[in-house]
């Protein structure tokens, strides 16, 4: 429906999926990851490498100080060869909605962990550092790492058991590889540009053909050059957090407000329509992430009901009045921002970058930014380059990456 002159104050939470990178840590192990690791839990090569002495300090510290566990004991187990093992049963290193697959111990003391939602194809995927010492592992996430302590043992060459101090316990089989469904593709940094001003966690990004926008976490709409990542002109809008733009306006939504809403408004404040879910929809929905569909002139909703219980897709013919529900779409997990480019959705999935088929509604390919420290927020084309914004602990990251 057109809006009315009084404004309606919106609200969207991202709800980011409880794992990292990008949502909560591990569950299980004497020490949880810190923000850092919840923010990213990536670490690239020459981390993990610059790291590892510093995890074998922590990791065989820890086993001195346990009598149980010393790694110059003769009847201690020997060190866990590097390899593939994949998930039998337990609740230890478990991630909230999605299940542990595979751990990949490497020998360059990396360690990789994947994670999968079968219902809809997306992988998860975080890194680490490990150590052995006894039959203590020690994994280390994030920069710097925050050490996780385990005890292990191996009741044959082919199984591995971990077990936390808290009694959780996980059970490994050794595989020859980690198939293709587990594992999460790199997206290749082709420029990065730091020190922009800090993203808003629950904010998108659009592109207006000419300069990338998201909103600040100073609530204000920032425009940026994607030809070298200089900060631009500033605005204040009414409902500040921007995930889309079609014609001359950006779908936006609030930080306060009803949920159920998304406005279109100019850069001066003009507001050109609003839909409702609950009125204009009748499907209450949570709006947490929007994009806007060119070819078919389609806005694409995405949140969960009210209550929380399922997140789903809305998609909205707008372009006249009244506004059309064209259908719904369960597609149960959380999207911090979405973008498409031709017939593909792009999402920010816990910190993932999912290719999205929508005729089948499952990820084609996950894909992942080695970059480590970053939370990313939006996602954007310009072309055939896809951006990112996040932020680091010095304020905004954009990144251009080459999807390949």
């Amino acid at each position: 429906m057109k809006a009315a002159p009084l404004t309606i104050a919106l609200l969207c939470i991202c709800l980011a999926l409880t794992l990292t990178p990008g949502g909560c840590p591990l569950r299980g192990g004497s020490t949880n990851q810190n923000d850092n690791a919840a923010a990213n839990g990536n670490l690239n090569s020459d981390d993990a490498g610059r790291n590892a002495n510093s995890a074998d300090g922590n990791v065989n510290g820890a086993a001195n100080a346990n009598a149980a566990v010393n790694a110059n004991d003769n009847s201690a187990p020997p060190p866990i060869a590097p390899g593939f093992w994949e998930y039998v049963s337990g609740d230890l290193l478990q991630n909230g909605p999605v299940d542990l697959a595979y751990m990949a111990l490497n020998a360059d003391h990396t360690v990789d962990f994947h994670y999968y939602m079968p219902e809809l194809n997306i992988a998860v995927c975080q890194t680490g550092i490990y150590s052995v010492a006894g039959s203590v592992l020690l994994l280390g996430f994030g920069t710097p790492p925050t050490p996780v302590m385990l005890v292990f043992d191996q009741p044959g060459v082919d199984t591995l058991h971990l077990m936390s101090d808290g009694g959780d316990e996980l059970v490994l089989s050794r595989a020859a590889e980690i198939p293709e469904q587990f594992q999460c593709l790199p997206l290749t940094p082709v420029h990065t540009y730091t020190g922009l001003p800090r993203p808003d966690e629950r904010t998108g990004m659009a592109y207006d053909g000419s300069r990338l926008w998201y909103t600040t976490d100073a609530s204000v709409l920032q425009a940026i050059d994607p030809a070298d990542g200089t900060p631009g002109e500033t605005h204040v809008l009414t409902t500040p957090l921007v995930h889309a733009y079609q014609g001359g306006a950006f779908w936006v939504v609030s930080g306060s407000g009803a949920m159920e809403q998304a406005e279109r408004r100019r850069l001066d404040n003009t507001l050109l329509d609003e839909i409702d879910t609950r009125v204009d929809l009748s499907e209450a929905n949570r709006i947490e992430a929007m994009a806007w569909e060119p070819r078919d002139n389609v806005l694409w909703l995405h949140g969960s009901l009210p209550d929380n219980s399922t997140d789903r897709f809305l998609r909205v013919a707008c372009l006249g009045e009244p506004d059309e529900l064209l259908g719904v779409d369960e597609f149960d997990v959380a999207i911090s921002a979405m973008s498409w480019h031709g017939r593909e959705l792009w999402a920010i999935v816990s910190g993932m970058v999912a290719q999205l088929d929508m005729t089948a509604l499952k990820s084609e390919v996950t894909y992942r930014v080695d970059l480590p420290g970053i939370r990313w927020r939006g996602i954007a084309w310009v072309g055939d380059a896809m951006f990112l914004i996040g932020a680091d602990d010095d304020g905004g990251v954009l990144v251009e990456v080459d999807p390949g």
